[in-house]
């Protein structure tokens, strides 16, 4: 009898371990799926968003030719169904040539642009595309950017270092930057971005416009990972101001503070501004 309870104990004993083997597997394998289906997603993502993002090469004369050192790289990203083009105002400020180039396998020609927005506080750009009549994918702003939470995975789709269409990922670092200006507020991201990534989108991982990446902090010129993007309702603001009235405006108090701390200082700044009077400028050195 105690033979029969001793092997009764041994087998209830494989089978509860078996079930429990069986179960982890499962999780196991479960998990395999879901990273799997994820990555296939993420995948077909940057495949359908890549359609949306243009290569822009600038060149401060007529014909690039004339010192090709001069030419410049940046990317852009189209917006809306007629097809404009947001980009850093940097990349085109003081450009005579500027054309784009889309990702499309059967069309690899160059199409110029005309400038009809510029937002030069926020390093912002608006572009029309002339003679291209096909339909292009836009990329749409994600909503509550404002509330992007720190650590949240984005990625960024351009040309860093002329290394065309290169996907870099990373994470929100900080959602309280500013870039320029307190009124421009700004993402900090580890995404790598490097020169030719200005005016290429920062994306969630569902491809929507977070930020439009403007500039790196570095002081070797390269990746340290600090980057800047515009923050994306900063971005559609300014987009939709630009689409408009072709600029964006904002309101600032026309204050200069100056320090007075001698007597020949205040005549200096008296012969500077004849039209001000002796007792408007006040006397802080007593």
């Amino acid at each position: 009898m105690p033979n029969i309870k001793t092997y009764g104990l041994i087998c209830f004993s494989i089978i509860i371990f078996l079930c429990t083997t069986n179960n982890i597997s499962a999780t196991e394998n479960d998990n395999v799926f879901v990273e799997a289906r994820d990555d296939l997603k993420f995948e077909s993502i940057i495949k359908n968003a890549k359609q949306s993002i243009v290569l822009i090469s600038t060149n401060p004369y007529k014909d690039p030719d004339t010192n090709p050192l001069h030419t410049g790289l940046c990317s852009g990203v189209v917006v809306n169904e007629v097809g404009h083009i947001l980009t850093n105002f940097h990349c085109i400020f003081k450009q005579i040539y500027i054309k784009v180039v889309y990702y499309d396998l059967t069309d690899w020609q160059s199409y110029d642009v005309e400038v009809i927005g510029t937002d030069p506080l926020a390093d912002l750009a608006l572009l029309k595309v002339l003679g291209k009549k096909e339909k292009i994918p836009y990329l749409k702003f994600a909503s509550n950017i404002e509330n992007l939470p720190e650590g949240s995975e984005v990625f960024a789709l351009g040309h860093p270092m002329g290394m065309i269409w290169t996907v870099t990922k990373g994470i929100v670092s900080s959602n309280a930057r500013y870039s320029k200006h307190p009124y421009i507020k700004s993402l900090q991201t580890d995404a790598a971005i490097n020169k030719g990534n200005s005016g290429g989108p920062l994306m969630n991982m569902k491809g929507e416009i977070v930020g439009i990446n403007t500039l790196m902090l570095s002081k070797v010129n390269q990746n340290a990972g600090i980057g800047l993007a515009v923050r994306g309702d900063v971005v559609k603001n300014s987009y939709e101001t630009m689409l408009l009235h072709g600029k964006v405006e904002r309101p600032a108090v026309g204050v200069q503070v100056m320090v007075m701390g001698s007597k020949k200082y205040r005549k200096e700044i008296l012969k500077k501004f004849p039209d001000i009077k002796p007792e408007w400028v006040p006397n802080t050195h007593g």
